[in-house]
């Protein structure tokens, strides 16, 4: 069980770019913001747009839109991984470190009474003589005891833990619509925001075309969201390019072959 939450908790947290280097970061740098690629993006498109602005007007206002755009993805993206941290990894790492923590604890406490019990029976079949078997009857006996005693807090221990470990499921899925309708939330306003500037994207493309960061892990957005995503690009075939459709489509990672075979 442990092992699967810590393969769990990993996973998660390379997910949303969690790692010893960036805990260390964090660690010293409680009031600084991290800057991401996006971030790194926006900021160079809003640098361009502002020294470009008499050279070449219609390129300044589409990269500031662009810079607009993906600054408000930088942030949605923040929160995404916020919310992840505290309301999926913060509870596994809660289970982790005490109810599991205190099963591990009893397991070892019934192995260590199970050995004496053992050891006390090998001396009892050893024993010569008679007063040397009655002091081990007696301690088998005792030994018995306390196994059954600790086999018993044990046996209640692992079916609360085996209990908490399942009732997981509505605790975690419980902070999974937050996280559903950000990421959709962040569909539909790169989908809009995107849209106005798409024409101008092309004639951009040299400089550097949008990433499909809106939605890294689509599987969590339900089926709604993409037959909407597909349903705009099919309504929207004559303003947009073939480039920008893959574009949209790859925000959801997904392909119109699967979604309507």
């Amino acid at each position: 069980m442990k092992a699967w939450i810590s393969k769990i908790i990993t996973a998660t947290e390379e997910f949303v770019d969690i790692n010893i280097a960036s805990k260390v970061v964090d660690a010293f740098q409680k009031n600084t913001e991290k800057i991401t690629t996006t971030d790194k993006l926006g900021t160079a498109l809003e640098q361009v747009a502002s020294q470009s602005e008499k050279a070449a007007p219609q390129l300044s206002k589409m990269l500031t839109e662009a810079a607009d755009v993906h600054q408000r993805m930088a942030t949605a993206r923040k929160n995404f991984n916020s919310e992840v941290n505290t309301t999926f990894i913060e509870d596994l790492k809660n289970f982790l470190n005490t109810t599991l923590s205190e099963a591990q604890k009893a397991k070892t406490k019934l192995e260590e009474v199970r050995l004496d019990l053992d050891s006390d029976k090998t001396k009892l079949k050893n024993a010569k003589t008679a007063e040397q078997k009655a002091k081990w009857e007696a301690e088998v006996r005792k030994d018995e005891s306390d196994f059954d005693r600790v086999h018993q807090e044990s046996l209640t221990i692992f079916e609360k833990t085996c209990k908490e470990f399942d009732g997981l499921t509505v605790q975690l899925v419980g902070s999974n619509p937050c996280r559903e309708e950000l990421l959709r939330s962040l569909c539909q306003r790169v989908q809009y925001d995107a849209g106005r500037v798409e024409a101008r994207f092309v004639l951009a493309s040299s400089i550097s075309p949008p990433p499909p960061l809106a939605c890294p892990h689509a599987p969590s957005l339900c089926l709604y969201s993409k037959r909407k995503i597909i349903h705009y690009i099919l309504t929207h075939t004559h303003t947009l390019t073939v480039t920008y459709c893959v574009y949209l489509l790859g925000l959801c990672q997904i392909k119109l072959k699967s979604d309507f075979a």
